[in-house]
């Protein structure tokens, strides 16, 4: 009966980063059509492709460390790596679902999320990135003896 308790609190442990995860891509990709808005309507010519790709980049690094901060709750050691494997898995099925729905006949040409395939898969990936980056940076010292 153990194993059946811990399958229920498991399962609800990644309900709620799952949870935790689609909350923080919907922040994070309004705040970055806010600003690609702005990119889009300034007068400045300076304003390349190349922006677009380290606005998604920088917010998609954030994105992963402040869920990752997030969904961890209290233990990091414990749920660290579940935390990781659920938002990899989520973010590799909205990729593919993406992909099926909206990229199948070629990506939109315009630079937001999810409509721009290029550009989502930038900001899948630094979420990714900032997931485990956070991951790695959250964990507990190791304990040394003398």
């Amino acid at each position: 009966m153990v194993s059946g308790a811990l399958t229920v609190a498991l399962a609800g442990k990644i309900s709620q980063i799952v949870g935790c995860t689609l909350a923080y891509l919907a922040v994070f990709d309004i705040a970055g059509v806010v600003v690609s808005l702005v990119f889009d309507i300034s007068p400045s010519p300076s304003v390349s492709g190349a922006a677009y790709y380290a606005l998604w980049l920088v917010l998609g690094v954030f994105c992963g460390l402040f869920n990752y901060g997030t969904a961890y709750g209290d233990d990091p050691q414990k749920t660290g790596r579940v935390v990781c494997a659920t938002v990899t898995i989520l973010l590799s099925a909205l990729s593919v679902l993406f992909f099926v729905i909206l990229w199948n006949g070629g990506s939109i040409d315009d630079s937001y999320v999810p409509d721009n395939m290029p550009l989502t898969l930038t900001f899948f990936v630094a979420v990714t990135a900032g997931t485990f980056l956070g991951h790695n940076a959250f964990q507990p010292a190791a304990k040394t003896t003398k």
